[in-house]
């Protein structure tokens, strides 16, 4: 009898564990594109920059 209790709510809190570990893959990997983004246009950056020096002398 109490594992009906009890399984509702102990699906409830998985639930919501995953959910929320879910979420924070979601930031996660969102953060790393963002940084990834940045990195390859600072490196694009560096790159032109680099052109740039070398064309001059």
């Amino acid at each position: 009898i109490c594992d009906i209790f009890l399984n509702p709510a102990l699906k409830g809190t998985k639930y919501a564990e995953n959910k929320k570990k879910q979420k924070m893959k979601n930031i996660f990997i969102s953060s790393k594109k963002s940084v990834g983004i940045i990195v390859a246009k600072e490196t694009a950056i560096t790159s032109e920059n680099k052109n740039e020096t070398t064309s001059k002398t």
